[in-house]
């Protein structure tokens, strides 16, 4: 391939740093600068050479939202507009309850479900909370699907020690519930309910989940009972984007063209070190 960079015009290395600074996709320049796609990608993985007006559309594109980029190689930000803000208490939903619902179904959906609880729990509660929750071929031993003990008391988890049992069936949901309330109210193994609160979770929609848990707290044994459903896991996942992308990548529901901060992080630094050496040269 005949190198088109220099100082007329950038290397790839460039074009993709700055397009990780204005966290563009590939689809995102080549739409802005009227090519196709693969003409972006061939050209950042040093496949091709584009034709002399398309590498200059993908700098124009580029230079119209505030980077310039130098004959050294940096590429620097010169009156980026400001980003577009969310509204607040607008929530950034990835995942809706019939997903949940159909990853549960599946052999990952049931020995990952743990760790969900856990990933959401540890997002919420910080270090501070203490968890056992047994995920992948641990899910076949018996005991509690989870235990957490918690300082605090925030949003679906209280504070103190939570026993968990966890449903992932699609159907007879409230008989699965009854069914483990009666046999952990029967054999509680370590914990003691009269100080702990009993957790029911299930990836299904269940609209009387909080008639079944009132009538169950009133038979005086637990501290406290509830019901985690499907519904409350998406508004969960809501309040915590990185646990959502975790999940949102196994079900290969992750929005196309999105950019974790390390990947950012690691574009700028490679930016960085091409400055670097291009000064020391």
């Amino acid at each position: 391939m005949t190198s088109m960079s220099g100082p007329a015009f950038p290397a790839p290395e460039q074009i993709r740093a700055a397009r990780a600074l204005l966290a563009w996709s590939q689809a995102d320049l080549a739409d802005a600068a009227g090519i196709a796609v693969s003409t972006v990608a061939d050209f950042e993985r040093s496949l091709r050479t584009p034709v002399a007006n398309n590498a200059q559309a993908m700098k124009d594109a580029i230079e119209a939202q505030g980077i310039s980029f130098l004959p050294s190689g940096a590429v620097v930000t010169e009156k980026m507009p400001a980003p577009t803000m969310p509204k607040p208490g607008k929530p950034m939903r990835w995942i809706e309850a019939q997903h949940i619902v159909e990853w549960a179904g599946t052999r990952d959906g049931q020995a990952k479900m743990p760790e969900l609880i856990s990933r959401l729990l540890l997002a919420t509660h910080g270090p501070a909370a203490t968890l056992r929750f047994p995920s992948d071929d641990s899910i076949q031993h018996p005991g509690w699907d989870g235990v957490c003990d918690t300082p605090t008391d925030l949003l679906y988890v209280p504070a103190g020690i939570t026993a968990w049992e966890i449903g992932v069936q699609r159907g007879k949901v409230p008989a699965k519930a009854e069914d483990d309330y009666v046999k952990r109210t029967a054999d509680p193994l370590e914990i003691d309910p009269a100080v702990s609160c009993f957790i029911f979770l299930t990836p299904q929609r269940w609209p009387q989940k909080d008639v079944w848990a009132a009538k169950k707290k009133q038979d005086g044994v637990w501290r406290d009972v509830r019901v985690i459903d499907g519904d409350m896991l998406v508004h969960w996942l809501e309040l915590h984007p990185g646990v959502a992308e975790w999940l949102a990548v196994r079900i290969q529901r992750r929005p196309e063209g999105l950019r974790g901060f390390a990947l950012v992080l690691a574009c700028f630094l490679r930016l960085l070190t091409l400055q670097t050496r291009r000064r020391n040269s």
